[in-house]
């Protein structure tokens, strides 16, 4: 949960005593010491405040770390991580921040001694830039990744064009196959229960889920091919079409997982 600080102390003087001292000064009314005295403004800020064509309300609390393009460096770090299957995680990120810091030699108040930025810094950082979120990624193997790229998607749409064009092949004919895995353990979702139990359990057909895949077809045009079932088995049963209809598949692999030989079948 984000942390939201409530500052327990209040500056000395107000803004209109700030507005007053500086327009002395640049009338030469007063000396900068003479409207420290009079005002009490500190000193740094009426110089800050000097140096400014414009009067800006200062900030309170600390200067930040970062300035805005060294923080949007960073934003486009965790996005271009993200595209490349390496995330950043939140102590990643605080590690990173702390390098950061210490590579550009800015003042900053990290923990030299865990090298990371604070929490209260991550929280604002996430705050700042709301285009990033804490998201679960899906597992992802290192083939799909590799396979999986702009080069190759490209080529295989040009392949697919022409070898369309050449055999003149109608929309019906084109098919898209898919397969999921099915576990026979259900997804456990929060429930309520007693305070102060260690450790709360929930029904289900088994602790460790056995696979199961279905694979899916269907043309360019809509029409879909029966799905198939894959149990994980090293003989059929006819149990196991058991409350199903007469136009699914069902078979069965070692793995539970389609094959080659399976794949030609269907």
């Amino acid at each position: 949960m984000p942390r939201h600080y409530k500052r327990k102390t209040e500056t000395k003087y107000k803004i209109e005593d700030l507005r007053h001292a500086l327009e002395e000064l640049r009338n030469k009314k007063l000396t900068l010491s003479q409207a420290v005295i009079k005002y009490h403004v500190p000193k740094t800020t009426l110089l800050k405040q000097l140096k400014q064509n414009e009067f800006k309300i200062p900030k309170k609390g600390r200067s930040a770390v970062f300035n805005k393009e060294q923080e949007i460096q960073l934003e486009k770090y965790i996005l271009d991580c993200c595209k490349s299957f390496y995330g950043v995680t939140p102590n990643s990120l605080r590690r990173i921040a702390f390098r950061f810091a210490e590579a550009n030699k800015l003042k900053h108040s990290f923990n030299k001694e865990s090298q990371l930025a604070g929490k209260d810094w991550y929280y604002g950082f996430m705050s700042r830039h709301p285009s990033i979120s804490l998201r679960i990624p899906e597992a992802t193997s290192l083939n799909r990744i590799t396979a999986f790229n702009a080069a190759e998607v490209n080529l295989f749409f040009e392949h697919l064009k022409t070898i369309q064009t050449k055999h003149n092949i109608p929309g019906h004919r084109i098919f898209n196959i898919d397969e999921t895995g099915i576990s026979t353990v259900q997804k456990n979702y929060k429930i309520l229960a007693p305070k102060g139990l260690e450790q709360i359990a929930k029904a289900t057909s088994g602790e460790r889920g056995v696979p199961t895949t279905v694979v899916c077809a269907v043309s360019a045009t809509g029409i879909y091919v029966p799905p198939m079932f894959i149990f994980k088995r090293k003989r059929m049963n006819q149990l196991l079409t058991k409350g199903g209809n007469s136009v699914i598949i069902v078979t069965v692999s070692e793995s539970g997982w389609i094959n080659e030989s399976i794949f030609q079948d269907y």
